[in-house]
């Protein structure tokens, strides 16, 4: 599949669950308005990208880093922004290792370098952070530091920063994590009440 058209069918089935009644499920803490201004400003901006540094960034980098700080500015108290940003760091930190890693060791990859580190950020992003809003923006703030961390050394090519590729990473990596997040929790509930049951019928 070529680059930029993971993230393009990503979005498609998203609209398509948050249009169906699914968005109560996956984004209850953000508005549709906001929604529909993010769906249309990344139709819109992803085709092109301006000149930085003797590279081009695309312009998803600008519309994610705007997101970000929105959110994040929405937060009540500097604590909690904290706890995101430095949840955001803790991912770009495993994103940096896991690609170091593998160039060291490319027998440590397990299904494909791309599909390791987006199951390895949506599962330990849950353990990080509950909510669906503090989960997106962690994970934009850490996939794009670690995707500027890995770009450092390809300033002044021709590569276009935050382009095709790295939207398929971060659509793939929010869609699983939002996945993974909301089904661990609907394992746990489903957990409580059963034990909740046995522990009321030993009682009988």
């Amino acid at each position: 599949m070529n680059e930029g058209y993971l993230a393009s069918l990503l979005m498609v089935l998203t609209m398509i669950l948050l249009t169906t009644g699914w968005k109560e499920v996956f984004l209850r803490q953000v508005s549709p308005r906001v929604i529909g201004l993010f769906m249309v400003g990344w139709i819109a901006l992803s085709p092109f990208s301006f000149p930085f540094a003797g590279s081009r960034i695309s312009l998803v980098v600008p519309l994610l880093i705007a997101g970000a700080a929105g959110a994040l500015f929405r937060m009540e108290g500097l604590l909690d922004r904290l706890q995101v940003i430095l949840s955001g760091t803790l991912c770009a930190i495993l994103v940096y290792l896991y690609t170091e890693m593998t160039r060291m060791a490319p027998a440590a990859v397990l299904l494909s370098p791309e599909l390791d580190k987006g199951l390895l950020l949506s599962l330990t992003m849950p353990l990080l952070q509950r909510e669906a809003l503090r989960q997106l923006t962690a994970l934009t703030i850490g996939l794009l530091f670690a995707h500027w961390l890995l770009s450092l050394p390809l300033l002044g090519t021709a590569k276009v920063l935050g382009g095709a590729g790295f939207q398929d990473r971060w659509w793939l990596v929010v869609c699983l994590t939002r996945l993974i997040s909301e089904a661990a929790w609907g394992l746990a509930v489903a957990g409580k009440r059963l034990a909740s049951l046995v522990w009321k019928e030993r009682r009988e």
